[in-house]
């Protein structure tokens, strides 16, 4: 069976879309800012800090993404 490529049009769309997707993560910097600082214990700030490394290297902001696991490591450390 023959593999189908999208054409330009879909392409278009798909990029569209990974481009409003990225500005979504973007524009919820500040809730998840705001869910870091008041996180409860840290348990709670792992699971947080876990969720943007995800977002973040899915939305293909690499730094921001490896910040947070960098800050998932000291947050480990600092809770054993």
């Amino acid at each position: 069976m023959a593999k189908r490529t999208p054409d330009n049009g879909e392409e278009n769309a798909l990029a569209l879309a990974y481009v409003q997707l990225q500005q979504q993560f973007v524009a919820g910097l500040v809730r998840r800012q705001a869910e870091l600082i008041q996180a409860q214990n840290p348990s709670a700030r792992l699971a947080a800090l876990h969720r943007l490394a995800g977002a973040a290297g899915s939305f293909g902001f690499v730094a921001l993404g490896l910040l947070a696991r960098q800050a998932m490591l000291i947050e480990g450390r600092i809770q054993a």
